[in-house]
């Protein structure tokens, strides 16, 4: 009796998952279903030219890269074929895709979604203009575990500029690509969304001198969500990890840490009609050249902390952990106060803001030298030197 009860358990563990597998479940539901189809062909450009003239409306195609290669610019767009699937990944080994030119490596049009996973890398070109992942709007990125982006070196974009579409970074790594005075060198969203859930944004390196402003992930636009992952060990001009000029940043998990400005905002530096909500995660052992070694709050810009950690970071000048100019509202959360020499620091003392510096053109500063923990409520305006709260001085 047993016997047959057993084959009878194992017979529909069978009939579910061969349902499973025929309606495309998946795990995640991040990658490639079980029902797309693997692109034929030798090599990515044959492969490319194959799904050019047989892709389908709500298709969805692998191409498998079993050896390096190098192309040229990529445009993916399929004429009156909307919501089209492309999953590039990596067989046997890791293989590295190399765009040989200036360009886009991947331009990726409204209606398709271009996603990348294992054992993939993609390297850009050392004198570019262009970014090397551009998302169209209507288009959608997705980088999953195990895939890389390096090696983009552009004078006016980094890495990925996401242009009214949607970016997803679940996991892989953004690494090595330097960016110009105005665009993010990892990231530039001008438009649309990036959500971070994973994944590793570091060793990118922005413009550090004259007129520019862009940071590792610059925002003109858009929004920007960070639910997990790590911004680290990146330089820019300001904004070490993060620059906001119009468009708004949750934070709601992840860790930005040891990241450089020379400028303002070792971390964070909210700019025109910039605004930063921090629910969540950790700014720590960031540097600024000048004010906010972890965040930096310009005249019209806003930050609101509900929570979260801010710690460890260090300034040339005023305001180690937060320097206010705009709009500030601590709700939740830890600001420590910081403590220790920053490379060219001036002499520690305490009227620097170790916690948070604030001051206006009105004349009103304030400053928090203890930490702030989740119990203390702070705000402060800089259009009007407004104030509330326990600060220090």
């Amino acid at each position: 009796m047993g016997v047959v009860i057993k084959i009878a358990s194992l017979f529909i563990l069978l009939l579910l998952v061969f349902a499973s597998c025929s309606l495309g479940i998946s795990d995640d539901g991040e990658g490639a279903g079980a029902d797309d189809i693997i692109v034929p062909g030798d090599g990515l450009e044959e492969k490319l030219t194959w799904l050019r003239a047989n892709a389908q409306s709500g298709g969805g195609y692998i191409i498998e890269i079993s050896r390096d290669e190098g192309v040229y610019q990529t445009l993916l767009y399929f004429l009156n074929r909307i919501n089209v699937t492309v999953t590039i990944r990596g067989v046997n080994a890791n293989r590295t895709i190399e765009l040989l030119y200036r360009g886009n490596l991947f331009y990726v049009s409204a209606g398709v979604t271009l996603i990348l996973e294992e054992n993939i890398t993609l390297k850009g070109y050392e004198d570019n203009v262009y970014p090397l992942i551009y998302i169209a709007p209507g288009g959608l990125f997705r980088m999953n575990r195990g895939s890389v982006i390096t090696g983009n070196v552009s004078s006016v974009t980094g890495a990925v500029y996401v242009d009214g579409g949607s970016f997803f970074m679940n996991g892989g790594v953004i690494w090595g690509n330097r960016g110009g005075s105005l665009c993010g060198s990892a990231v530039t969203l001008a438009g649309g969304s990036f959500i971070m859930n994973g994944g590793t944004i570091y060793y990118n390196s922005g413009a550090v001198s004259g007129g520019g402003v862009g940071g590792t992930v610059t925002m003109i636009g858009g929004s920007f969500v960070m639910n997990g992952g790590t911004i680290s060990n990146n330089t820019a001009r300001s904004g070490g990890a993060v620059m906001i000029n119009r468009g708004t940043f949750a934070m709601n998990g992840g860790t930005i840490r040891d990241n450089k400005a020379a400028g303002n905002g070792g971390a964070v530096v909210i700019g025109v009609e910039g605004a930063f909500t921090m629910n969540g995660g950790t700014i720590s052992g960031n540097y600024a050249g000048v004010y906010g070694g972890g965040v930096s709050v310009s005249v019209n810009g806003n930050f609101c902390m509900n929570g979260g950690t801010i710690s460890g970071n260090t300034a040339a000048a005023y305001g180690w952990g937060v320097f206010v100019s705009g709009t500030f509202t601590k709700n939740g959360g830890t600001i420590s106060g910081n403590s220790g020499d920053a490379p060219n620091a001036v002499t520690v003392s305490r009227n620097l803001g170790l916690a948070v510096y604030a001051y206006s053109n009105s004349g009103v500063r304030k400053r928090r030298e203890a930490t702030a923990g989740p119990e203390v409520a702070l705000s402060y305006s800089g259009r009007n030197g407004e104030w509330s709260g326990e600060w220090d001085f």
